[in-house]
């Protein structure tokens, strides 16, 4: 309902923003308010920030993204949202794609110190606060105690306004801070490097025995901002120091920053050394060349207590197939909960465990693999009664070690080999097979292969053969349809008879059928 009043087509944009106040009390089920790019102009943002002020609401989520606010606007909205007694439940305030400069920072550092909101994350994306803007911004998110995310993208900040920053990090409780796409360059860097290498006491002695709060970040990115080799020597120097025992980045973010081989021999001793629990890299579109991707996937696979898990090299040199491949498993491996995924060794473990049904369509098995679940399924205490062998290329050869297991009067009831290589020779061996008097085959699916007529004889043979053994031949033994199904009761149990038998898609001609039919 509330998003069918903000869209109608009968409702324009200015007349709900005319009676915000009125929606907000006639919707008190309204959780999020997104008006991103709605063009709202100085009078609609007043009108919307007294509906904010003056009115209890239930709001979570408060999206003014893209509307060109200046920084009067976003003062209104920003301090109705953070101080307001009517949004006291907004988590997600994102002013980002405005026109927010210095003194727009100003007026919401001051709403962030009075904060009445549980506020968790604020998006600031592409306005343009600049240095002057964060210096006035960092100390007021000591204040706001239950910010986890901020995003400061795009705000032409150098390495004056993140120094500010980088004080304020360990002393405030952000979890998520981006800042791509600003000017830090090196220096930026080396600020950022020492909010990760010095506890929040500021003390350079680190004792195990005294609480420590360092910085709390988890995911820290900074792409196209130039740090260069140097930035990155020093933030993996800061990642390796002794208070990275302390910290929680899980996530870099270093794309698209003139990082060459020096900056990549520098993160691949920061992963193979430090205890600090990254578990993604993003290097893509730097200038590494083999020399330093092959450093860095060294460290990801011999690593000190590595857990890296996400290593993104694309817009490199190209490293080939088989680099990638290394990766893929260092990652793996660095999982600890993920393991290459073998279905036909699952199949295996699915069989020793006891299971009745093993499907494994689509799986290429090959002659080896065949070998391995016929060795399976010959262990006695195996209780398979269904294999599905669908899709999975079977040879004659494949068949015939198949039906040597099956020879031997182990359980399987149902089997399903359709849409595989079988020919006439593979319709022999299941034919011997079936005339075996231990053949437990009650339900035999051969659709779609190529045994054509000859194959059809053999199989009609070893129909007669088991009607032939049945002690009490009960009804009709046969019973012809167009997937060709034979069907006979016997009194004697011990002795089970083939009761469906599926045919379709191989080439069976008129010979076969009438052997069918004689059988």
């Amino acid at each position: 309902l509330a998003q069918a009043l903000l869209c109608s087509a009968s409702l324009s944009l200015p007349s709900v923003i005319a009676v915000m106040d009125a929606a907000l009390a006639a919707l008190p089920a309204l959780y999020v308010l997104d008006l991103s790019g709605a063009g709202l102009d100085s009078e609609d943002v007043s009108r919307l920030a007294c509906a904010l002020t003056s009115t209890c609401t239930r709001l979570t989520s408060v999206s003014l993204a893209n509307n060109r606010l200046d920084t009067a606007s976003a003062a209104l909205i920003s301090e109705a949202v953070l101080k307001g007694p009517g949004c006291d439940g907004v988590a997600l305030l994102d002013l980002s794609w405005n026109r927010i400069d210095s003194v727009g920072a100003g007026r919401l550092a001051e709403a962030l110190r009075r904060c009445r909101t549980k506020l968790v994350s604020l998006n600031l994306e592409c306005n343009d606060l600049q240095d002057l803007g964060i210096e006035l911004l960092a100390p007021a998110l000591r204040c706001c105690r239950s910010l986890r995310s901020l995003c400061l993208a795009g705000n032409r900040i150098g390495a004056k306004g993140v120094a500010s920053l980088a004080t304020t990090l360990p002393h405030c409780s952000l979890e998520e801070l981006s800042l791509s796409r600003n000017y830090l360059g090196a220096h930026g860097a080396a600020a950022l490097g020492a909010a990760f290498r010095a506890p929040a006491s500021g003390s350079d002695r680190v004792d195990v025995a005294v609480p420590v709060v360092a910085c709390q970040l988890r995911s820290l990115k900074i792409a196209v901002n130039r740090i260069g080799d140097s930035g990155a020597e020093t933030l993996a120097e800061a990642l390796t120091g002794p208070s990275c025992s302390w910290l929680k980045l899980e996530c870099l973010d270093l794309g698209n920053n003139l990082i060459g081989d020096r900056g990549a021999f520098a993160l691949a001793g920061m992963v193979a050394q430090s205890r600090a629990p990254l578990v993604s890299l993003n290097l893509a579109r730097n200038r590494l060349q083999q020399a330093g991707a092959e450093e860095l996937l060294k460290a990801m696979e011999h690593g000190h207590e590595s857990r890296l898990q996400t290593l993104e090299l694309h817009g490199n040199v190209d490293l080939g197939d088989s680099f990638f491949s290394r990766v893929v498993m260092a990652s793996r491996r660095n999982c600890r909960s993920i393991v290459p995924f073998d279905p036909l060794q699952s199949a295996l473990d699915m069989c020793k465990a006891g299971c009745y049904s093993v499907d494994l369509t689509g799986v290429h098995l090959g002659a080896h693999g065949m070998e391995r679940l016929a060795v399976a399924m010959s262990n006695r205490r195996v209780r398979l009664s269904t294999l599905i062998l669908n899709n999975v290329r079977l040879t004659d050869r494949d068949m015939q070690c198949l039906c040597d297991v099956l020879s031997r009067g182990f359980g399987i009831e149902q089997l399903d080999v359709s849409w595989n290589r079988l020919t006439a020779v593979g319709a022999e061996s299941l034919s011997s097979t079936l005339q075996a008097p231990g053949c437990p085959l009650v339900h035999l699916d051969l659709g779609y292969n190529s045994i054509g007529d000859d194959g059809a004889r053999s199989l009609a043979l070893a129909l007669e053969s088991q009607t032939q053994r049945l002690t009490e031949p009960r009804g009709s033994p046969v019973h012809a349809d167009a997937a060709d199904v034979a069907d006979s009761d016997g009194a004697n149990t011990e002795r089970r008879v083939l009761r469906v038998l599926r045919l379709a898609g191989n080439g069976v001609a008129v010979a076969g059928a009438e052997r069918f039919a004689f059988a």
